[in-house]
């Protein structure tokens, strides 16, 4: 099942119809992603995310034609075998003599990060941001390590929390 299918799926079921009357229900109305005020997502269990609304990136549609051809080469390479002619007898491995005296560096480097525990099936909560007030759900999507993650959107709090980036930031040691 490629994305783009779960995607089609996903859009499709979060879309309701106008006209549900939610009188008789205890608060709980469906939510409709297509909305101007609420963003849906899909992330993964360690939070990158797979499906939004969003697709305003310009690079965006650069990396669909991206990824769409390197998977059309890898694939003509796994079916005519390609990658045996770059691995001959014909053909020697070049070595180099190390200098002695070379000063070894570590060169770590960490990564913010996101896991999901996944005995918490669902959480909200409600974040303040100056002078609004966004709110948030999470949801597990059964046998799946995806999430869904429902977010008011007409709250801005982009001056209040700076965004997480995945730069990786190099580990100091004490040597």
């Amino acid at each position: 099942m490629t994305l783009d299918l779960i995607e089609s799926i996903f859009w499709a079921i979060t879309s309701q119809p106008n006209d549900t009357d939610c009188s008789d229900t205890d608060g709980v109305c469906p939510l409709q992603c297509d909305r101007f005020d609420i963003a849906c997502y899909v992330i993964d269990n360690n939070g990158f995310v797979l499906i939004s609304k969003q697709r305003q990136d310009p690079f965006y549609g650069l990396a669909s034609v991206l990824k769409w051809f390197l998977s059309n080469f890898l694939m003509f390479l796994l079916e005519f075998n390609i990658c045996g002619f770059w691995h001959t007898e014909h053909f020697a491995d070049a070595s180099t003599h190390k200098k002695r005296g070379d000063n070894l560096q570590p060169c770590d480097t960490e990564y913010p990060s996101f896991v999901y525990e996944p005995s918490v099936k669902e959480t909200n909560s409600i974040i303040k941001c100056g002078r609004c007030q966004k709110m948030f759900v999470v949801q597990q999507i059964p046998e799946s390590n995806l999430l869904m993650l429902v977010v008011q959107a007409d709250c801005d709090c982009s001056r209040q929390y700076a965004p997480i980036t995945m730069a990786p930031e190099e580990v100091k040691y004490i040597l």
